[in-house]
């Protein structure tokens, strides 16, 4: 390659244009890896939301069908509880049931 004092108008215009091909071939590349990247973290983040929402989805079906059981669990302590308070019965039905 001749020096830049000594080369033709043809040389100067190839040493241009190489430069060119060069910096634009750098640049698609960084570009494309950019967009790569960037694709696959936007995947990354759906896979995790969707994951997310499946979880959400599970634990709230959990929950309601958990919620028959609760309510009955709920009655049942709240009957206890009223028997225990409650002053006991006078009658004149036998209250052991053993003795005839």
């Amino acid at each position: 390659m001749a020096s830049k004092n000594t080369q033709t108008p043809f040389e100067k215009e190839r040493d241009h244009l190489i430069y060119e091909v060069v910096q634009h071939t750098f640049v698609s590349r960084y570009l494309l890896f950019t967009k790569q990247t960037t694709a696959q973290g936007l995947d990354k983040v759906t896979n995790q939301l969707t994951l997310l929402n499946r979880n959400l989805q599970d634990a709230t079906s959990l929950g309601q069908t958990m919620e028959h059981t609760a309510n009955a669990w709920r009655t049942f302590h709240h009957q206890i509880i009223a028997n225990q308070t409650a002053p006991p019965a006078t009658g004149s039905h036998n209250e052991d049931p053993v003795s005839p």
